[in-house]
């Protein structure tokens, strides 16, 4: 796979999820939420991720390459996977988080974040992490023999201003704006903002 076409295939295809995401904020009746007002319950679960990315590449690649979601880890007792795509001789490992807090950050990210109180219980077991330990205890990984390996980080964060302590939100914003690759402004109206990030790791096949 030619990286530098991928990472403008990956773009392209977070565009499209920009643009779905925008279509839902443009009417707030459609936004997934019962609680707006409490900023609770918000509704853009993770899995709302994972599934507009596998469903733009599968339109991208015209069907092509496969798609499975919760992929078990083989020996990793209620381990899995987010969504894994397999493209031709490589495999995507996709993760997704809701960056509710810098604690969902670490579970993503494994990285440790300097302004936290306290760890969460599975920091030292995050997901990158775990991609990059046990990419090849997949059921399908021995029968494909992939050539290449990614890891693919997809985050979202959802700000409603007047409901949050702001120094502490502007605080983690410009931290996700460090780390990811790449930022997507989806929407910005009254008191609600609304972002979306990914990054790409290459996992060295040893």
């Amino acid at each position: 796979m030619n990286t530098k076409n991928f990472v403008i295939d990956i773009e392209r295809i977070l565009g499209k999820m920009v643009d779905y995401y925008q279509r839902i904020f443009c009417d707030e009746n459609l936004l997934p939420t019962n609680d707006i007002d409490n900023n609770r319950a918000t509704g853009f679960t993770e899995r709302n991720m994972t599934f507009n990315f596998c469903h733009n590449y599968m339109d991208l690649y015209k069907g092509k390459g496969f798609v499975w979601q919760e992929m078990p880890i083989i020996g990793q007792s209620r381990q899995h996977i987010d969504s894994v795509i397999v493209h031709s001789d490589t495999l995507l490992l996709l993760e997704a988080k809701r960056l509710h807090s810098p604690y969902h950050f670490e579970e993503l990210t494994s990285e440790n974040v300097s302004y936290t109180n306290r760890k969460h219980k599975t920091v030292q077991y995050g997901d990158l992490r775990r991609l990059q330990t046990y990419y090849k205890d997949i059921p399908i990984y021995k029968y494909l023999k992939p050539k290449e390996c990614y890891a693919i980080l997809l985050a979202d964060f959802f700000i409603q201003r007047g409901k949050n302590a702001q120094p502490k939100i502007d605080t983690y914003h410009q931290h996700y704006q460090q780390y990811f690759d790449k930022e997507y402004p989806v929407f910005n109206k009254g008191n609600m903002e609304y972002y979306l990030y990914y990054k790409i790791e290459q996992i060295p096949i040893n």
